[in-house]
């Protein structure tokens, strides 16, 4: 957790939780918790601790869909329309070995690639993952070191339990501390050189 530059200047504190990533991997939101100057340790102490105590699972996104390696790109494209997500999660027997995004969705299209293509030959295989009962706060470490917006939780067996989602997490910090959670750009602060609009 970080503060200002030596002594605050502002009655408050900025703890920054870097969340969203574009595909080049530049950070283009920050999740910010706002803690008042005089009691802004005990308060990111609080959060630390939730956190650290509370698993993977209060997270957990209620929308996860589940596809299988056979299918075809044209098949799972549909799936991630009808069902509204950015990605589907491959699995034989529950077991996880690979995910399909939006990512690769735009690299098949810019690649032209058959529609009745094997999901299997697409696909991401070196997925990132988490285990189930694991504290959330790893979960924003895994995130924001692999640069990815979802996180499937497996059992210890790898067996699929479900997925955490950067949405979830807001949605998470929200519920838990709604009057301290706030969105910031990149660049707080920014003042334009010019007026916009006539």
């Amino acid at each position: 957790m970080q503060g200002g530059p030596g002594p605050l200047l502002e009655c408050r504190l900025i703890t920054r939780f870097p969340l969203v990533f574009t595909n080049t991997g530049c950070l283009v939101k920050y999740l910010c918790v706002q803690t008042s100057n005089t009691k802004n340790w005990t308060e990111n102490l609080t959060i630390e601790i939730n956190l650290q105590s509370d698993k993977v699972e209060n997270a957990l996104a209620d929308n996860a869909v589940v596809g299988v390696p056979s299918s075809t790109l044209q098949e799972v494209l549909s799936l991630m329309k009808e069902q509204a997500v950015g990605s589907v999660l491959l699995c034989v027997d529950r077991k996880l070995v690979g995910i399909f995004t939006e990512r690769d969705a735009l690299k098949a299209m810019v690649e032209d690639v058959d529609l009745a293509t094997p999901i299997s030959d697409l696909m991401t295989t070196d997925v990132l993952t988490i285990t189930e009962g694991a504290p959330l706060a790893n979960a924003i470490r895994l995130m924001t070191k692999g640069k990815c917006r979802r996180l499937p939780i497996v059992n210890t067996e790898g067996l699929l339990v479900g997925i955490v989602k950067v949405s979830g997490i807001i949605d998470y910090f929200i519920e838990h501390f709604p009057e301290k959670v706030f969105n910031l750009p990149p660049q707080p602060n920014v003042v334009m050189p010019e007026r916009e609009g006539a």
